[in-house]
């Protein structure tokens, strides 16, 4: 099993948490487009309509969000880079150096944290340190991480 629950998700994965600019959205779709290191990422959002579409995208312009992919496939890199592309609708390629393995989980940052998940068992040789190259399966899923009550989180009218 990948996840027990979206709050247990957020509970395990907050550190890795990224702001991202959200752009409005269609009415009812399930993909919040968001703006991301001067690209724009589509993600299956995991937090439900109430969360994220009636509270954060409509009185906020920022969210933190952990941003989540399903492996494709991998390769260990020789190429010390980050970086990713979009290669499709909710979907990526990227290079980055893992910060974390905890099966069937990695974190890769590409210029930003990637929560990533196999379904597949992990390659022994692949660990933290090690370059990787990366595909991701579509949809690419976020996990909005709400602002700790009683903080000032823009437009939220709390203190």
């Amino acid at each position: 099993m990948i996840e027990d629950s979206v709050e247990n998700f957020i509970t395990k994965w907050k550190t890795y948490a990224v702001k991202v600019e959200i752009f409005p959205m269609v009415e009812g779709s399930p993909l919040v487009e968001c703006g991301l290191l001067g690209k724009v990422l589509h993600l299956f959002e995991r937090t439900g309509p109430y969360e994220s579409h009636l509270t954060l995208i409509q009185h906020k312009k920022y969210c933190d969000i952990i941003i989540h992919a399903m492996l494709e496939n991998l390769k260990l890199s020789d190429e010390p880079s980050k970086s990713f592309r979009v290669t499709g609708l909710s979907k990526l390629w990227a290079n980055g150096l893992i910060l974390l393995r905890f099966d069937p989980f990695l974190v890769l940052d590409v210029g930003f944290p990637l929560v990533i998940a196999s379904f597949d068992a992990l390659p022994d040789d692949v660990a933290a340190g090690d370059w990787l190259e990366i595909n991701s399966l579509s949809p690419l899923h976020g996990f909005i991480v709400p602002p700790a009550r009683g903080m000032y989180y823009e437009g939220s009218g709390e203190i």
